[in-house]
């Protein structure tokens, strides 16, 4: 029976890194789809095929917001795995045509553009989804060893044949989808309902359309040329990113829990180093700034699911609409208005290259007024404070039989519904009640009743001790 348990205990172990493995193929994804056309056709694509860059923004962008409209207008079927396995799927085809005909139908192309749009915005819901109910620390480390894992397949990818690394590039999103089914379980938080009140509304907007809107625009007025070199350089980018992720690595796991703010802290340090490096490093360290950007960017636009990632929208006097994903829709809308106004001011004759180093010299020192006075790290854990770590991960060690079991010994000794013993399965998982809900397809005045009688039947008056009455079951 020892022996059992210790290969349970280390299967259980090599599954749960496993998963920390799935959103790195999510992110190598993009990156080998954002230069795709690079590497099928010809190194000048991104000087050449401004209108399929411009296509590929703006159709990410449009496919966002319908993702947006579709997740809480149809919250059913986006709950749903299949739609998810489809999504990655479609993100797959248009990968392929995106690569196979690139120098070929330009027509092909833009449907491969279109699909990879729909794809990426699908798989970036839904890894939002669960950045915004897991456990803050196992989010960290999730970021973290995929930021890794994404480099080490972009050395394992760029050693392919050009044909095989298309098909293996159109892989990508549909292991991200897999793994991401697998997440089902991961330690989750919940609500508080005696937690302070988080920062206003109005903080959290100046930052993700201040942050977004600098990033894009300093990019387009910096970097716009380095897009042609992806072929030559982007080794030595992806080099740089890799040594920013064991520094981020280093500083945010070296110091013990919670991880969530240093990660914080160091993605907003790495964004504001990369915006002043832009225009005060020589040309020849551009690779560098690539780097810290896509590093530093990346992780801060999934640390926003951190942050009210659901609002409700009172329309007239009767309709209330809970709106969930809004927050990084407006992240979107701003980046890509900050890729316009950049793109537009290239083509300016009037500007010089001095007014572009003091616009972004000025854009630079908004861009600190906001980090530091309106979404510090204080003010980021001030949104993640009111999400607390529903149990221990010490509990999350029983497996599903026996917690199913220990249930079901409770149900028939106090005298529980079928109903109540379907509550409480869901909460000696950790569920919370909003999750319940979904799952049961009840209100939740349903859910919070079910809940105080279970409470009460079984004389426990707090979540820990009813985990540690069904764990003691099984004893």
């Amino acid at each position: 029976m020892e022996s059992t348990g210790i290969g349970t205990s280390k299967h259980g172990s090599m599954l749960g890194f496993g998963r920390l493995l799935g959103f790195g193929y999510f992110q190598a994804w993009i990156c080998f789809a954002a230069i795709n056309p690079v590497m099928f056709s010809r190194s000048s694509f991104y000087v050449t095929g401004s209108l399929y860059i411009t296509l590929l923004l703006s159709g990410f962008l449009c496919a966002s917001i319908l993702l947006l409209v579709l997740t809480n207008a149809l919250r059913p079927i986006f709950d749903q795995p299949a739609f998810l396995l489809v999504s990655s799927l479609i993100a797959g085809l248009g990968t392929l045509l995106m690569g196979f005909t690139s120098t070929g139908d330009s027509y092909l192309t833009i449907a491969g553009i279109v699909l990879a749009d729909f794809g990426t915005a699908a798989l970036m819901m839904y890894w939002g989804k669960l950045w915004s109910v897991i456990n803050t620390d196992r989010m960290s480390l999730h970021l973290i060893v995929s930021s890794l894992f994404a480099v080490v397949l972009y050395i394992v990818f760029a050693a392919l044949p050009t044909e095989a690394l298309a098909v293996a590039i159109a892989i990508l999103p549909l292991a991200s989808a897999v793994t991401l089914t697998r997440c089902s379980d991961e330690p989750r938080r919940r609500s508080d309902e005696h937690a302070d009140i988080p920062p206003s509304i109005w903080k959290l907007l100046s930052a993700i359309v201040t942050i977004p809107i600098a990033y894009s625009l300093m990019r387009a007025l910096f970097l716009q040329d380095s897009l042609s070199l992806f072929g030559e350089s982007y080794r030595n980018v992806m080099a740089a990113f890799a040594g920013f992720a064991i520094i981020m690595a280093v500083i945010v796991l070296g110091r013990g829990k919670p991880y969530v703010g240093r990660m914080y802290r160091f993605a907003l340090t790495l964004v504001l180093f990369s915006l002043v490096s832009l225009f005060a490093l020589p040309d020849g360290f551009k690779w560098l700034v690539s780097a810290a950007m896509m590093l530093g960017y990346s992780v801060f636009c999934e640390l926003v699911w951190l942050m009210q990632p659901e609002i409700r929208l009172r329309v007239g006097k009767r309709l209330d609409i809970k709106l969930f994903g809004w927050n990084r829709i407006v992240v979107h809308i701003s980046a890509f208005a900050g890729i316009v106004l950049g793109n537009w001011l290239l083509h300016q004759s009037w500007l010089t290259d001095s007014a572009i180093t003091v616009g972004c010299m000025i854009m630079t020192l908004l861009v600190v007024t906001v980090a530091v006075n309106a979404v510090s790290e204080q003010d980021f854990m001030s949104f993640v404070n009111p999400i607390k770590v529903e149990q221990p991960e010490a509990t999350l060690a029983a497996s599903e039989i026996d917690i199913a079991a220990n249930c079901e010994r409770l149900a028939a000794e106090y005298g529980l519904s079928k109903r109540e013993l379907d509550v409480l399965l869901l909460l000696a998982r950790g569920r919370s009640l909003p999750y319940i809900e979904e799952q049961l397809f009840i209100s939740n005045s349903t859910v919070r009743t079910h809940t105080r009688n279970i409470y009460r039947k079984l004389n426990v008056h707090t979540r820990q001790t009813l985990l540690s009455l069904v764990e003691s079951r099984g004893r």
